[in-house]
């Protein structure tokens, strides 16, 4: 009787053992599975965080480098726009000097062929002719003097010649001054539609020692004298004072 009471004890106790057990091999379980989860969860928020992280320094760094492209480009547009407005600044300059030179040479051509009024024969242009030359003989500084002149004016050259030649030397100083007038060959004739190649208006051309030495007295060398010497005068007259313009002759 007693061993059959101890049995049923062991058989009891070993299966409050065996249930123990079960319950701290559950538990444990239990344990396990929620520090796994917890961890899991951990893990889980930290990569969302490390996402969000990382997320927020490409879309910076992407704003950043499309700010920068922007930058540059605008900065490029920004270049070829200057560029493109000097150029059409420098082209509606070069157009406004073009026009203004076109303006002055129209008044120089105009002078061209109003000093074919000058040359006509007659008491003025002897009376200039014999001043051209009086001022060139008494300039050119020697003694053997060569005169020159178109072949329409040979007559009233001839003329005036000795005149000039005597004021000249009491200008001059030098007694033993003597011109010639040549007739081997003549300046240019006159301009005219049926004359193409070169024209002079008038006057003389001197020369000595033979041909080294010249002394221009035509009309036109005494027009392009003036012009170049009256050209910004004439400019301000046409177009106003230039701004720029620091120094006057």
């Amino acid at each position: 009787g007693i061993n059959a009471e101890y049995g049923n004890k062991s058989a009891q106790s070993h299966e409050m053992n065996e249930t123990e057990v079960r319950r701290q091999l559950q538990n444990m379980v239990a344990f396990i599975k929620q520090e796994a989860e917890e961890k899991a969860s951990e893990i889980l928020v930290k990569a969302k965080e490390d996402f969000a992280i990382e997320k927020a320094r490409l879309v910076q760094a992407g704003k950043r480098r499309i700010a920068k492209d922007f930058d540059a480009k605008e900065k490029q547009v920004e270049v070829q726009r200057k560029i493109a407005f000097s150029n059409e600044l420098n082209q509606s300059r070069l157009s406004v000097l073009k026009a203004r030179d076109d303006c002055v040479q129209q008044i120089l051509h105009e002078a061209l062929e109003r000093m074919s009024e000058i040359s006509t024969p007659g008491p003025a242009y002897e009376s200039l002719l014999l001043a051209l030359l009086t001022q060139g003989l008494a300039k050119i500084g020697e003694s053997d003097v060569t005169v020159v002149c178109r072949k329409s004016d040979v007559s009233m050259v001839e003329k005036v010649l000795p005149q000039a030649v005597s004021a000249a030397r009491e200008k001059s100083g030098n007694s033993e001054l003597a011109a010639t007038l040549t007739s081997k060959f003549h300046l240019a004739p006159a301009r005219a539609e049926a004359n193409g190649g070169d024209a002079c208006s008038g006057g003389v051309l001197l020369s000595a020692m033979g041909g080294k030495i010249l002394c221009n007295q035509t009309l036109d060398a005494r027009l392009a004298l003036a012009y170049k010497q009256k050209l910004p005068d004439i400019r301000e007259q046409l177009f106003g004072a230039n701004p720029n313009r620091k120094y006057k002759d």
